[in-house]
């Protein structure tokens, strides 16, 4: 599946936000609704289940798993948005 920058003919970088997620375990999309479901984001409800540890949100805040969420990076996915 292709991301979002290549999907927009732009290029793909990768942030040190990502970089971060990574070494947190929060390289994939669905990992990061799963934690956006358990810090209390309904909209993911239905698209993933189960958890995945959360590595608090001194390490990953509320606002930096939103903007990964949306980043252009990420695997193309209309579930995102």
């Amino acid at each position: 599946m292709p991301t979002l920058f290549r999907r927009l003919g732009t290029t793909s970088h990768c942030s040190p936000l990502q970089r971060r997620l990574r070494a947190s375990g929060l390289g994939d999309a669905e990992s990061l609704m799963r934690l956006a479901v358990q810090r209390g984001c309904g909209y993911y409800r239905d698209a993933v289940q189960g958890e995945v540890l959360d590595p608090g949100k001194n390490t990953i805040s509320n606002d930096e798993l939103s903007i990964a969420l949306l980043h252009g990076g990420q695997e193309w996915s209309p579930a995102l948005i």
